[in-house]
């Protein structure tokens, strides 16, 4: 990407008033330039991005991102290996033995602190503690169709 030349002051001043000259600068490299690659990630490509990332060791993510040769960032690169590869992050079912521990977590630590539910659970995050419990296992979340009277609660009228 050759941003060699450019004034960054002065597209700060006159197109982004609200942004440094170095937050330009930054977000152009590493967003906006039309050269970054936008797309979806492909199976192909999440595949080859493994396979270097194993042979770099899993270091030094600007020169990953060049030799993957599909014009992502060193950013997008290391975010879809920490989301998609990545074992101790990666994992996406839920077992009825880590469901359960999420039960007796919540139950000891509560609704509010995430995080010590966490450490409960080897491999998952705080976000993906509180999404299952908040969508999936919380006895309180109703299921099924909606009663007559729920249907009647909200008509037309109440909405503004």
């Amino acid at each position: 990407m050759n941003v060699e030349g450019l004034n960054w002051n002065r597209v700060a001043k006159m197109h982004v008033k609200t942004r440094q000259p170095n937050e330009c600068f930054i977000r152009w490299v590493s967003v906006d330039h039309p050269l970054i690659s936008k797309q979806e990630w492909t199976k192909e490509e999440t595949q080859k991005l493994r396979e270097i990332a194993k042979e770099a060791g899993y270091r030094d993510w600007s020169q990953i991102a060049l030799q993957l040769g599909t014009n992502r960032t060193a950013v997008q690169c290391f975010r879809q290996f920490q989301c998609k590869i990545n074992p101790s992050l990666s994992r996406c079912r839920w077992s009825e033995a880590e469901d359960n521990v999420l039960r007796q977590a919540v139950e000891r630590f509560g609704e509010k602190n995430w995080s010590d539910v966490a450490s409960c659970l080897e491999g998952r995050t705080a976000p993906q503690c509180m999404h299952r419990w908040t969508k999936t296992l919380n006895p309180s979340i109703r299921r099924g169709t909606w009663t007559a009277e729920e249907d009647e609660a909200t008509t037309e009228e109440d909405l503004p």
